[in-house]
């Protein structure tokens, strides 16, 4: 099995690697970029860490705020306008059952409840699992070789 290499700073200067004179550092970089990168054999492309931002850019990511934030708006204008008109402690399918055709209105109805039923299933299990990811994530920094896997998540809080 093959350790993986993760320190910090003072482990750095422990290693001999002195990350204050690194290539990577003067582009603003971490502390071992050169080292992994070279362990990887890759070389570094880019001048930043802002992974998240290769696609699209800061402008995507910006203009993905903003139509988020008009179509969610939408959706409130919406919910608040139909909990105007028929307040009720039903919800979304007593909404459905009132506002669509008397033809479809138990079909829908129906469908729109267990749709409802399992999202909160599932946004109870996410919830779970996201719980046992950052389990994960903690015991990886303090343990370098800790072997990370998806299935381990899900026994940590199960």
């Amino acid at each position: 099995m093959e350790t993986s290499i993760k320190a910090t700073a003072l482990e750095t200067l422990d290693m001999g690697i002195d990350y204050r004179i690194s290539a990577a550092s003067q582009q603003g970089g971490t502390a071992l970029d050169d080292h992994e990168m070279h362990r990887m054999g890759k070389s570094k492309n880019s001048s930043s860490n802002y992974q998240g931002l290769e696609n699209g850019g800061l402008a995507d990511m910006f203009w993905s705020c903003i139509w988020t934030f008009i179509g969610f708006g939408y959706i409130i204008a919406s919910l608040s306008e139909m909990a105007s008109i028929a307040p009720t402690d039903g919800g979304q399918y007593h909404w459905v059952s009132e506002f669509s055709s008397p033809r479809y209105q138990k079909f829908l109805s129906y469908i729109t409840g267990w749709m409802s039923v399992l999202a909160w299933q599932s946004g109870t299990a996410s919830g779970s699992f996201l719980t046992g990811t950052i389990i994960q994530g903690l015991i990886s920094v303090r343990n370098p070789d800790y072997d990370v896997k998806g299935c381990k998540a899900l026994y940590l809080c199960s």
